[in-house]
């Protein structure tokens, strides 16, 4: 058997038996099984502002996706989603939460010691997406196959004690935001906004924390430019390397509405089929 010259590095156990006067070296290769490629999926922050969750799904199709992460808006309905699902063929793996509040109001959102920038997409937000206590993601997350229930990682300390009762009955991920200074175990990692996080704090090892938390997702959103853009050269040369240590189990492509879709599929299918 020999070692792939692109994948992760194998552990090696060497063991040497005496016999006859002779040595015999016999040496195990121990190799990570959990380095299937992952699964492309499409969020509606492609198509976000039109507040129809159907363009979802038509974008999807179009662009040959089999999964989804959606952000439901808080007219969306959970009978809405399995209609959707059966009718174009496609799975809705990940529930995104509301990011911008549990429960506090419009109000206690402008009151909020944030950029006026901040303030007035939170409050964009907001209308879209209401309150998190609110949002249909819940029921449409408890109907659904075992998806993920994306929860930011503030949403998740707003919930206090609720957020352990959350965590029983339903499988929930959460995500890092530009504020933390570690990653969740089995969560949703935002390498754009992990990005942000070193600029605070450069002593950050995102290797290390990478490979300890081994995310379930990844989302592709970055905001050197502008936000929630497709990576730069030196990000997707990063991306490549965690791809190394870890494969997610899907990577969503959770761009602006200006951002090609076919050119983020594109992409994300080069990084993860590089030529030989």
């Amino acid at each position: 058997m020999f070692a792939d010259p692109d994948g992760p590095p194998p552990q090696m156990r060497i063991g040497l038996l005496f016999h006859a006067g002779k040595i015999r070296v016999h040496i195990n290769v121990e190799y990570n099984t959990h380095m299937s490629k992952p699964e492309l999926a499409l969020s509606n922050t492609t198509s976000f502002f039109l507040g129809n969750i159907e363009t979802l799904f038509k974008n999807a199709k179009k662009h040959g996706f089999k999964y989804l992460e959606i952000i439901p808006y808080r007219w969306t309905t959970a009978e809405q989603i399995l209609k959707l699902q059966n009718a174009y063929g496609i799975q809705v793996v990940g529930v995104h939460m509301p990011s911008t509040t549990w429960q506090a109001s419009w109000p206690a959102l402008l009151r909020r010691n944030v950029s006026l920038w901040e303030k007035l997409w939170g409050l964009v937000f907001y209308v879209y997406l209401g309150k998190a206590i609110n949002s249909p993601g819940i029921k449409i997350a408890s109907l659904l196959d075992n998806p993920y229930l994306l929860i930011h990682s503030n949403i998740a300390k707003d919930m206090g004690k609720e957020f352990e009762q959350f965590q029983k009955k339903i499988h929930v991920a959460i995500e890092n935001i530009p504020s933390d200074k570690t990653l969740f175990a089995g969560g949703v990692f935002d390498h754009g906004h992990f990005n942000e996080s070193r600029l605070a704090t450069p002593s950050l090892n995102l290797q290390l924390l990478y490979g300890e938390a081994k995310p379930e997702v990844i989302h592709i959103s970055y905001n050197s430019r502008f936000v929630h853009l497709l990576p730069n050269q030196k990000e997707q040369d990063e991306l490549k390397q965690l791809l190394q240590i870890h494969q997610p189990k899907y990577i969503v492509i959770e761009t602006n509405p200006l951002v090609s879709i076919k050119k983020a599929k594109l992409l994300l299918e080069k990084i993860l089929n590089p030529p030989f």
